[in-house]
């Protein structure tokens, strides 16, 4: 992953050179990716804008639209698995969106959320939230997707949560 970084994949906004003891799992078969700017949390009715370090709650009960820092470009020949990291987990933030990243897919990730715990989470921008693992495909496919090129959460994302409210 760390090759692919370097060479101008994987990641195409880079905040600083990647420590594999840092950002990596202890295996490097995982990179840590950091809560971004923008941030949807119901009953709200709009994406706010986080500054950085700017720390929001997800209160018990609530469902939350979150953004990487980072944008991705996933090469053909790859699928990304994410995940939410275990401190987080254990909390009772779960990720109910996609589990996966398609190759060829470019821009910054949506996490849908929903903390099912019994006290708020508290995340942070900049905060490391988030896991990226990486495999291999056989042959390459390239996404086309309606999320490629990702800079922000849609409207067409939230709309349907805040209608009923």
């Amino acid at each position: 992953m760390k090759k692919l970084i370097d060479s101008g994949r994987l990641i195409k906004n880079p905040k600083k050179q990647y420590n594999l003891l840092k950002d990596f799992s202890g295996s490097g078969a995982s990179i840590d990716l950091y809560l971004g700017e923008e941030a949807f949390v119901t009953p709200n009715k709009q994406t706010i804008n986080l500054k950085p370090e700017e720390k929001i709650d997800i209160k018990p009960g609530q469902f939350a639209v979150l953004t990487t820092e980072e944008i991705l470009d996933i090469p053909e020949n790859y699928i990304g698995f994410i995940t939410i990291r275990f401190q987080y987990k254990s909390k009772g933030l779960v990720n109910i969106s996609g589990f996966h990243v398609d190759p060829g897919f470019k821009g910054k990730l949506i996490f849908s959320v929903y903390n099912v715990g019994p006290m708020d989470v508290t995340i942070k921008r900049g905060e490391s939230i988030f896991s990226l693992f990486l495999a291999t495909i056989q042959e390459g496919a390239n996404y086309s997707g309606k999320y490629q090129n990702l800079d922000g959460i849609p409207d067409s994302l939230i709309k349907p949560l805040i209608k009923n409210l």
